[in-house]
């Protein structure tokens, strides 16, 4: 016998967003957005040795899907400086 679906999964259905406000996504469309998140290494004009690496930013929904897996969304990572 099959369920009916929840009244928060048929919400969902018909509005396209989450009880958190965030447009609702197949796995596929959130494996593509979480792989948006990058580390650059910058180099300023007036300091063309001293290279630095940078995390981009998540946005609210990567940080709600770190959330939800229980991954910290601003791993331990090692800010380079070159001296």
């Amino acid at each position: 016998m099959a369920r009916e679906p929840s009244e928060e999964t048929k919400r969902k259905g018909a509005t396209g967003i989450t009880g958190d406000g965030l447009a609702v996504s197949s796995l596929d469309t959130l494996l593509e957005h979480l792989v948006t998140l990058t580390l650059n290494e910058v180099v300023m004009p007036d300091q063309p040795n001293r290279p630095f690496t940078l995390l981009s930013e998540a946005t609210p929904l990567q940080r709600r899907a770190f959330e939800l897996l229980e991954v910290d969304s601003m791993p331990n990572v090692a800010i380079s400086m070159t001296p």
